[in-house]
Parts: structure tokens; sequence; C-alpha cells
């Protein structure tokens, strides 16, 4: 976990928000404005957690949580600083289903119909994007995307970065990349797989023509 802003009480972040492996604080009227699910946990009577004045999300973590927020809120520069990255695609998209917030639904949208093809991006940053979007349901184009920037690493990195995980999500994964995969490397393999058939320095069998 590391240090995030939001770790302490201030004027302004008075609500807390309780997740597996610690609390971030956070202003009530300006989460609320963003998400249903904070409104109700901030401002709607009928709910625990606003009379109470905190939330427990004991399936979330801190990290995945100061992604978020750091992407929605000012910093301490009253400056907004909303990039998606390598660093945070994994986290914003979780957190965007999981909380229903629009505004990062929308910069996801763009992000990943737009730039993800262009974007210096880790492999395993992309079967983890892939794995939380199992979750949720992101529009098909987008889901697409993912798939189609996956098959760009091409097949041998492809079952490298999949092998640890259970067959039917690697079956399912390279299914769905197969049609996207590196065509330099499909002929590639191809030009392998025809080269190890042949020996040209073999004499042509009789009858055999070129």
């Amino acid at each position: 976990m590391t240090y995030s802003q939001f770790a302490e009480r201030t004027p302004l972040r008075q609500f807390e928000i309780r997740a597996s492996d610690g609390s971030l604080f956070v202003n009530a009227h300006y989460i609320s404005e963003l998400s249903p699910y904070f409104y109700r946990c901030c401002f709607d009577v009928r709910f625990k957690e606003c009379r109470e004045g905190f939330v427990l999300i004991p399936d979330v973590v801190v990290d995945d949580l100061s992604a978020m927020l750091e992407f929605i809120c000012p910093d301490e520069n009253f400056e907004l600083k909303r990039d998606v990255n390598d660093d945070n695609v994994c986290q914003l998209l979780n957190c965007a289903y999981r909380f229903d917030v629009a505004l990062i639904k929308q910069e996801l949208d763009d992000f990943l119909e737009k730039e993800i093809l262009k974007k210096d991006m880790k492999i395993e940053t992309i079967i983890n994007l892939l794995l939380v979007a199992e979750n949720y349901p992101i529009r098909d184009k987008m889901r697409e995307q993912i798939h189609r920037k996956l098959g760009s690493f091409g097949a041998t990195k492809i079952n490298e970065a999949t092998k640890d995980l259970p067959n039917a999500t690697r079956t399912k994964f390279r299914r769905n990349v197969e049609r996207y995969v590196d065509n330099q490397e499909k002929k590639t393999e191809s030009r392998s797989i025809y080269q190890s058939r042949f020996n040209w320095n073999d004499p042509i069998p009789f009858g055999r023509h070129f």
C-alpha cells in the first residue's frame, strides 16, 4: 500500500471509506456529485453508512481507491490530473464500475477505444485489464480493443504471460485474441513450419513439380 493524500481527515474530507487494508477520507459533497453509490452512503439517511459517517468496503484495497480519488479529485495545488495509463487503468476500471462513476467510465471509453493501441503498456497490465473486465458489462468495442492490444504482443509472449492462469481462462483469452495476433509473427511461424518440412538440398522426388 502506497501513501495517499486521502489518508488523513481534513476540514473538507470528513467522510471515511474503510477498505480491506486501511482508511481514506473524502469530501462527501464532492464525491456524491460523481457517484450515486457514494451519494447514498453519504446522504441517504435510510443507509447506516450515512448515519455513522463511514462506509466499509472490504473487497477493495486502498491503492485502488487512491487511484480513483487521485483521478477525480483536485490535488494539493487545486489541479486535476486525469491521465489513464499503464499504472492505473486496471484500478480505474474496477472502481468506475464498482462505484458507478460515469466520469471515469467516459474517460476509459476514450482511452480504450482511441488510445490503448498507441500506448506502450505491459502485457501483464493488459491481462489484468481483461480479468477485471470479466466482472463488468463493458461495451463490446472496449473489450475488442483490449483483445487487439493483447494480440499485438504475439503468440509466444501471450502463451508465456498466461501460462499460470486457470485453463478455462487461458483458453478463452487465447481464443479471443487469436485473430489479432501480430501478422508478422504468424508469417514467421508459417515460414518456420514450411522450412522444417523440406530440405532444399534433398533431391526432388520423381514426378514432383514446383
